[in-house]
């Protein structure tokens, strides 16, 4: 991500509700393929993270949900941020204040349009050090989209490593309605 300027990715993220499609596409003419390819993967992940973050206050057993991001966690050269850290209760009739009753974690939200999600052991591994070096729990939050069907899912990253790093949709559901 080193190679690319995110500030001016964000730029471009930032005008596209305030101007039509055709000009929009103009201005993206000025960015490199790279450039346009990777602003496309922020939108396309950004969203999903909107779309969780939606979900999680609407739960009803969110204390408290923030980005990583505007946070200040420890992180070193070979450890990636989370994208949430998150609170939750355990029971949803326990009390905002019974700490006891509630889990603190790191969340990473991913987004898949087919039938199995995977993540490669080196990001797995880096997300991994991030979460012990700030002693958290690590999650992730997987929303399969698949023909008719559309559904979210929080993994504890154990699970996903005991998987040896892949999702299968039917299989995760299958779980769900067992």
């Amino acid at each position: 991500m080193s190679e690319f300027d995110l500030s001016k990715l964000k730029a471009f993220r930032g005008v596209k509700p305030y101007i039509e499609g055709e000009q929009y596409e103009k201005l993206l003419s000025k960015l490199t393929s790279q450039e346009v390819t990777k602003l496309r993967q922020l939108e396309f992940g950004l969203e999903a993270e909107d779309e969780f973050l939606l979900l999680s206050m609407l739960m009803g057993r969110c204390i408290s949900i923030q980005k990583v991001e505007e946070t200040r966690y420890k992180t070193t050269g070979d450890s990636i941020p989370c994208d949430f850290i998150a609170t939750y209760r355990k029971e949803a009739s326990a009390p905002i204040e019974d700490h006891e009753g509630s889990i603190t974690m790191l969340v990473e939200v991913k987004r898949c349009q087919k039938e199995t999600w995977s993540i490669s052991k080196r990001d797995f591994d880096r997300r991994q050090r991030f979460a012990v070096l700030n002693h958290l729990p690590l999650f992730y939050a997987v929303k399969f989209e698949v023909p008719g069907l559309s559904a979210w899912s929080l993994f504890p990253s154990a699970f996903i490593k005991a998987c040896n790093h892949k999702l299968h949709f039917t299989q995760c559901w299958n779980r769900l309605v067992a």
